[in-house]
């Protein structure tokens, strides 16, 4: 059933649909509350909204007739527009999206009614405003959830106008008492938008979102407590600081996946505190995911060995509360732990960990293909490392196929973990060209493209392309103090020694104006002989030495002090 926008129809209909009512009856009064107690924020004003949710459902069950029931929602329906966002809220941050979805069954009317506001008549009902927003808001997560990002980021931007717009009101009015629970509703939808454009790519415009979200939240505790919506201050302090911990765990997030992983490492912490005060179980167990896929990818056995001990605790939590996403995040970074210690067994058997949902292929097709393709990219990498070259190929190609045009980030590595096995496999031409490919993506993490120019590197060296090789490590430098992976930074520097030996050996420079000039290549070929017999004959005759290379004594003094002229030569 759903209500038009014109409340003088005589057809209106009530804001719960069928669909809802039918699922409040599963719903346990208790264990809802339980849910919220684990949320890490539950106090008086979610009691009071759960309260209203349960309360107007009993109403309308106890009603018999249509119209008495549809007067029961008419009557309440701000406060069971807001109760049922905060039942998906908190459905939501426990990982059941399912029962986050069934919550919020009645988006068309939202949507209807949404377009009945305006910058002129917002003030009119302020408090109607406020409850549409936040259901809207809920519904913008859910669309997210199942990968319609740029749906979700539309329905944000919306309500973001909507409660500028009416913070602006009531600022110009003096109304500061309304401000703070306005300003927290704007903190979510900043940080929602935020989340919405790290889907998409925009790690920029999310930094800028999840930027003004921090401001929202820091200047909601400059007001003073008073507001008849929120009578206890604590409410606005423990909201507050929940949310201003999870932009940060998000800002850590996009940080880490640019291969910032010392600043991403810090955000994390710092959120992993906030958390902790609140005691948010799913919160913290989330942080330390993200701290342990930074420690993996230090060098030291140490940290590795500690990043699998938070990720055995954190992939447990998300087993043991059934959350869906999360569990299979956590399971795949512990795998790639298993994977960096050197344990293939235990990282194949981690892989086969399963939690019975739908979860791992919850979204639209592009998210299906990016967590399928990230399960044969990481069974390409335990096979490279375990020296099946052939399956690790194979693997490779398949991850390939599956990101199809999308995955970008990940379509590097893949690109990079073929090249690894095609040089080993001593197909230089070929891991020549996958090593490009990859590069060719622009991946934004510094650490994939060193990896992917460090496969180049070798390829042209064991191809004897030295001065392509030193070209291309010329280019790496350039970025290699962005290089924060301890396995790159490993290979960067057994790269760096044997090009350095290389220098010393006859090639024509990538960066030489005439690189076909006979004057100029004779007179490196001449610089090259007399290095190498001067270096193996340092104590015979320059006659002797001269007989060596082939030519008359005085060629070869000659030689010497053309070379010197041109400073090719040392003493």
């Amino acid at each position: 059933m759903r209500i038009s926008c014109s409340q003088g129809a005589a057809d209106q209909s009530g804001c719960l649909s069928e669909t809802l009512r039918g699922q409040l009856d599963n719903f346990e009064k208790d264990g809802l509350r339980e849910l919220a107690a684990k949320s890490g924020d539950f106090d008086e004003k979610v009691k009071v909204e759960l309260d209203e949710l349960f309360g107007v459902a009993g109403l309308m069950r106890n009603h018999k007739t249509r119209t008495a029931i549809e007067a029961v929602q008419r009557r309440c329906q701000n406060q069971l527009l807001r109760a049922s966002a905060v039942a998906a809220d908190l459905f939501d941050r426990q990982g059941k999206y399912d029962d986050s979805r069934d919550c919020l069954t009645d988006w068309e009317f939202v949507d209807r009614e949404l377009a009945c506001f305006s910058q002129k008549n917002t003030h009119r009902d302020m408090h109607r405003v406020m409850a549409l927003s936040w259901y809207a808001l809920m519904y913008s997560v859910k669309e997210h959830r199942e990968g319609r990002h740029s749906n979700a980021q539309r329905i944000s931007g919306r309500i973001n106008v909507l409660v500028d717009i009416v913070i602006d009101q009531l600022r110009r009015r003096c109304h500061f008492q309304l401000v703070p629970v306005w300003l927290l509703l704007r903190g979510r939808i900043r940080y929602a938008l935020g989340r919405h454009q790290q889907s998409q790519g925009n790690d920029k415009d999310a930094e800028k979102s999840l930027g003004e979200a921090l401001e929202a939240f820091s200047e909601a505790l400059e007001y003073p407590a008073g507001s008849p919506e929120t009578k206890d201050r604590s409410v606005i302090s423990r909201t507050a600081t929940y949310w201003t911990a999870q932009i940060v765990v998000a800002l850590g997030r996009s940080s880490i996946a640019q291969g910032h992983l010392q600043t991403g490492y810090r955000q994390v912490m710092v959120a992993r505190t906030l958390l902790s005060q609140i005691d948010d179980q799913v919160g913290l167990a989330f942080s330390d995911y993200l701290i342990a896929s930074v420690l993996r990818q230090r060098l030291d056995l140490d940290s590795k060995r500690r990043a699998i001990n938070l990720l055995l605790s954190a992939v447990e939590k998300f087993e043991e509360i059934r959350h869906e996403r999360y569990f299979h995040r956590g399971r795949y970074e512990l795998a790639k732990c298993y994977l960096a210690v050197g344990d293939l067994t235990e990282a194949e058997q981690t892989m086969k960990r399963r939690l019975e949902t739908k979860a791992l292929y919850r979204g639209d097709e592009r998210t299906q293909r990016r967590w399928s393709g990230s399960s044969l990219l990481l069974q390409a990498r335990i096979c490279l490392d375990g020296g099946d070259v052939e399956n690790a190929m194979m693997r490779a190609n398949e991850a390939l196929e599956e990101f199809g045009e999308n995955s970008y980030d990940l379509k590097a590595q893949a690109w990079a973990v073929l090249g690894e096995a095609l040089l080993q496999r001593r197909l230089l031409d070929e891991a020549i060209k996958s090593a490009w490919n990859g590069l060719d993506l622009k991946p934004a993490d510094p650490n994939d493209r060193a990896w992917l120019r460090l496969v180049l590197c070798r390829a042209y060296c064991e191809r004897g392309h030295v001065d392509s090789a030193q070209r291309v490590f010329k280019e790496l430098n350039e970025d290699a103090s962005n290089i924060e992976n301890g396995t790159v930074k490993s290979l960067y520097e057994e790269v760096k020694k044997r090009l350095d030996q290389e220098k010393g050996s006859f090639y024509i420079r990538y960066d030489e104006s005439e690189k076909l000039s006979y004057p100029e290549l004779s007179l490196k070929l001449r610089g090259f002989l007399v290095r190498n017999v001067r270096q193996r004959m340092r104590n015979r005759s320059q006659e002797e030495q001269a007989e060596a290379l082939g030519i008359k004594k005085q060629t070869l003094a000659n030689w010497v002090t053309e070379l010197r002229a041109a400073n090719q030569l040392d003493e």
